[in-house]
């Protein structure tokens, strides 16, 4: 297992000292800052012994977590694509979740993968893939037609900034989206109240599903699919707190509907 751990430079060596508590042997460490974030590679061998739900739980709570094949193919579902669409996936890993996710659709495919060898795996499923921390990358305003977001799970930390990265990921990315088109954004539940301002301002027509693999049980993985507002739509105050409130509900809900 290869975990590409991204965090804030204060963060960095109390980082890789915890995964090397937990196995780990650190690798590729990339301590200089770019926009506050460093990186490491952080490798374990998995042996027969290791229990599948340990590496996942471990792997969540570093910040990687892959959505599983079965889920991309039912989320695939609710998507429909024009004769000529473009999708990103800032996030895209390997590349085989997004790949499902895109089965059988004309569209292009574009990835953001900080790690080498899953942004090389990437680009071999027919991805055109830049290797690059998502967060130093600047793409052209209103440019996708689709954007598939599943960020790394962590905190962003600081003197004067305390943020989950899925916000972090959220604002610096959700601008690509053109009016009408689609973000399809997988969170844990509970941090879908964080991203609740943000989403209401700027997309509309929600849809939040729970997903139904064991391992997205465990953790209450969700999903929001939602529709970017029309550029220079203008939302009441009264609409806005109303909508917010509506996501923060979500993030405590007991049970909703699934995919």
């Amino acid at each position: 297992m290869r975990i590409r751990v991204t965090t804030k430079t204060d963060l960095f060596e109390k980082r890789k000292q915890q995964h090397i508590e937990r196995g780990y042997r650190i690798e590729d460490e990339r301590p200089l800052p770019v926009n506050g974030f460093c990186s490491f590679v952080a490798v374990r061998d998995i042996s027969d012994s290791d229990g599948i739900g340990d590496l996942v739980a471990q792997a969540l709570k570093l910040g990687f977590f892959p959505l599983p094949v079965p889920e991309a193919a039912r989320l695939k579902n609710f998507l429909v694509f024009a004769s000529e669409s473009s999708a990103l996936d800032p996030c895209v890993g390997d590349g085989v979740a997004f790949t499902h996710l895109l089965h059988g659709a004309n569209a292009h495919r574009y990835g953001i993968e900080i790690d080498a060898n899953r942004a090389e795996q990437a680009r071999a499923l027919g991805i055109e893939t830049v290797q690059a921390n998502t967060m130093d990358v600047r793409c052209q305003p209103e440019a996708v037609s689709l954007l598939y977001l599943n960020p790394p799970y962590d905190w962003e930390s600081g003197e004067s900034n305390n943020q989950r990265l899925e916000l972090v990921f959220l604002e610096h990315t959700y601008r690509w989206i053109r009016p009408g088109g689609v973000l399809l954004f997988v969170i844990p539940q509970l941090r879908l109240a964080k991203c609740a301002r943000l989403l209401s301002e700027h997309f509309t027509d929600f849809r939040v599903f729970s997903l139904t693999e064991p391992t997205c049980v465990q953790y209450k993985q969700i999903v929001v699919l939602a529709t970017r507002r029309k550029r220079h739509a203008k939302v009441s105050d009264a609409a806005l707190m109303e909508g917010v409130r509506y996501l923060e509900g979500l993030a405590t809900k007991s049970c909703f509907g699934s995919a």
